[in-house]
């Protein structure tokens, strides 16, 4: 209940405390198939106020093709609806660390499925606000029905930051 109160507070104050961040991105697994892979995207606000300006909160949505090569089945590949967080480190004037964390629930042909995904990955500034993203992700999975879907080990994405 208080994010409801803060952040309108925070958005329609007389400075200006947040921007709009953005971003896309696709990845694949890391294993020896090469079969799974993904496409994400992430809307938000970066806050620009001195003290939290490495801080970027949003939502995404991502869709997860599961073994989408090797057996054509899409009934076990979710789509994603998540709350997105992120901070930003600075290395310097191009480029930037982060560490972010996505938590949101999704629908599969099995049932509703929990996902937690913590990432890690830097962005290489191109021009103003934009930059190319490489990130290493991973997923940690409740399903609903049946076992947990733990298999994706680790995915390495592609973005862009606009």
């Amino acid at each position: 209940m208080l994010p409801l109160i803060v952040l309108p507070a925070i958005l329609f104050s007389q400075e200006k405390a947040v921007r709009y961040e953005g971003s896309v991105s696709a990845g694949a697994v890391l294993d020896r198939h090469f079969d799974s892979f993904s496409l994400h995207t992430s809307h938000g606000v970066r806050f620009i106020k001195p003290g939290l300006e490495f801080l970027y909160l949003g939502c995404s949505v991502e869709q997860l093709f599961m073994h989408a090569f090797s057996t054509g089945n899409r009934e076990h590949s979710p789509t994603f609806l998540q709350l997105h967080a992120k901070a930003w480190f600075p290395v310097n004037a191009r480029i930037q660390g982060f560490a972010a964390c996505e938590a949101g629930g999704g629908l599969t042909g099995d049932g509703a499925i929990f996902n937690f995904s913590p990432s890690a990955g830097i962005g290489f500034g191109t021009c103003g606000k934009q930059a190319i993203l490489l990130t290493l992700k991973t997923y940690i999975n409740r399903n609903s029905v049946g076992p947990d879907t733990n298999g994706l080990k680790f995915m390495l994405m592609v973005g862009y930051k606009f």
